[in-house]
């Protein structure tokens, strides 16, 4: 009860001990759902990473159970890099996704945008 009172004050009657108490259950749910949220956030935001850790230790798990290491020594090497590989790549497998949702006009308006740079200096070539 102190950390909501000021003090000095505290409730003496049952009505402001119940008005305390249910401010202070109110404050603590707040509380809990402000965490909660910033915590969602959080790991919203590293949601790919986590993703791309879950395949490598599932990856190291089967070079693992099947002996790579010890019979190709090489493999395991060439298999994490071809994983690291991907999942560099990843970002333009969404890009192709997102590019394949749009419009045709709306396509053709953003291959020109992306591509402005290296057409103005083809037509400058031409000219």
């Amino acid at each position: 009860v102190a950390g909501i009172t000021f003090g000095d004050i505290v409730p003496v009657t049952d009505l402001e001990i119940a008005y305390v108490s249910f401010v202070f259950v109110l404050s603590g749910a707040a509380y809990a759902y402000i965490i909660g949220a910033v915590c969602t956030i959080a790991s919203a935001m590293n949601h790919k990473k986590s993703e791309f850790n879950e395949a490598m230790d599932a990856l190291n798990r089967f070079i693992r159970d099947h002996n790579l290491a010890e019979k190709e020594p090489s493999l395991p090497w060439r298999l994490r890099d071809f994983y690291r590989f991907r999942h560099s790549a990843s970002s333009v497998v969404n890009q192709h996704e997102i590019l394949d949702e749009l419009s045709p006009l709306l396509r053709g308006e953003l291959a020109l945008f992306l591509n402005r740079g290296w057409l103005n200096q083809v037509t400058e070539h031409n000219t």
